[in-house]
């Protein structure tokens, strides 16, 4: 199944707000529990933008992304038990976010909302 990974990175010189630890992991399922997943990035992560868990899927985001240029990188990723393989296609969306924008920003809260 495809995903994406939207990263809203706060840029400001008073602290660092980068997230340093695991960030999700590649949404992947085995009916048969007894099998072992392995993950891998097959095209797209040549910078290594993202870090991947091989045997876990656990994601953390590279340090090379701590800077205040947005992005939009796509990645596919593979998963296999050893004898069947998926493929998924993963969006990187970066955007920069600034004390400027906040302290002009509003917030709108909606109470009561529905599908239709």
């Amino acid at each position: 199944k495809n995903f994406e990974i939207i990263f809203n990175n706060y840029v400001t010189n008073k602290s660092s707000s980068f997230p340093t630890g695991v960030i999700g992991k590649i949404p992947a399922y085995d009916p048969d529990v007894s099998d072992t997943l392995s993950y891998s990035f097959e095209q797209g992560n040549e910078l290594s933008l993202v870090i991947l868990n091989e045997t876990t899927g656990e994601l953390m985001l590279s340090h090379a992304l701590d800077n205040n240029r947005p992005l939009e990188a796509t990645m596919r990723v593979a998963v296999s038990d050893g004898v069947h393989s998926v493929t998924a296609q993963c969006t990187l969306q970066v955007t920069i976010v600034t004390d400027e924008m906040l302290t002009n920003s509003i917030t709108l809260r909606l109470e009561n909302m529905s599908q239709e």
